[in-house]
């Protein structure tokens, strides 16, 4: 074989020689009674009412919070939970996110021991990290960072000029509406499921398991 038709055959190999993509696999955990030993609204709401920013009280909270951590979710907790708004209108992003930061520091305290490693071996695999939960973004974003997460699937409050306008931008993820906004962060990053984990306490979060 002379040298230029050996030439021609390696220059056609290589450009007919393809790569297998490679598939992100991803860990999705939920925060209540999974990341953390129980729930997450106390310390939340707390930090809230403290600053002046929650838009009114949750009738009989105390009552709904004891069944939330005797019993997990429930049908009666989630429709209480979808009551709920968010912020007085008018208080800034960046107001916000100085509570959110001391509710981090709380939160810290109560994440489960299990927890920390396990997100090292799954960064250590290459898999995207993803906390769900049907909080709201704007108070557990700063949380979710110090732990390593990559991304955050959450309630969104709506903002408008800069400042929270005290609505649900969208719906509260609870339920179906979770079940829905982490199905569309699924496809939206090409996650290939059957290499994924998914931790989680409720039932309702079955579907993502």
């Amino acid at each position: 074989m002379s040298v230029t038709n050996l030439c021609q055959r390696l220059t056609s190999f290589r450009t007919t020689r393809t790569v297998a993509p490679v598939s992100t696999t991803a860990a999705i955990f939920d925060l209540d009674r999974t990341v953390l030993k129980g729930s997450s609204a106390p310390v939340i709401q707390r930090h809230l009412k403290e600053a002046g920013l929650t838009s009114r009280d949750f009738p009989a909270e105390g009552l709904f919070q004891t069944t939330y951590e005797l019993f997990g979710e429930s049908r009666l907790v989630m429709q209480a939970a979808k009551t709920q708004s968010g912020c007085k209108p008018g208080w800034g992003v960046d107001e916000i996110a100085v509570v959110a930061e001391k509710i981090a520091d709380e939160l810290m305290d109560q994440v489960q021991s299990f927890v920390a490693p396990l997100i090292a071996d799954h960064k250590a695999a290459g898999r995207r990290l993803v906390l769900a939960t049907g909080s709201n973004l704007a108070t557990i974003e700063a949380f979710a960072k110090r732990l390593g997460f990559d991304d955050v699937i959450a309630t969104k409050w709506e903002i408008a000029n800069g400042v929270y306008s005290g609505a649900i931008d969208g719906e509260r993820l609870l339920g179906a509406g979770k079940l829905a906004a982490v199905n569309a962060w699924v496809e939206a990053n090409d996650v290939d499921l059957a290499g994924s984990y998914m931790y989680s306490d409720s039932r309702y979060d079955a579907d993502l398991l």
